[in-house]
């Protein structure tokens, strides 16, 4: 179910991150120990956490160029200078 949706603009973790969190607990039938909107307000706010979402995913994202023979850079310039750029 969460595969059909679009992630959205991963470049701004504080949006991201929530919406994720929220998708998360509703698909484990889980409750947070304070409360979803307690959880959901830290995260928005915890710049840490932010700068650990943005490596993961600079790092996934490295590893699925290096690893997926469907990629080919000439057909996605935009991605290879993206992915050169963060290898700097």
């Amino acid at each position: 179910m969460m595969a059909d949706q679009k992630p959205g603009d991963l470049s701004n973790p504080a949006h991201v991150l929530p919406d994720s969190i929220r998708q998360a607990v509703a698909a484990a039938a889980v409750e947070p120990i304070s409360s979803l909107d307690n959880l959901t307000t830290e995260l928005a706010s915890d710049s840490d956490l932010h700068d650990a979402f943005e490596a993961q995913l600079s790092r996934s994202l490295a590893q699925r160029l290096d690893n997926d023979t469907d990629y080919k850079s000439d057909r996605f310039p935009n991605t290879e200078e993206y992915y050169h750029k963060s290898e700097k």
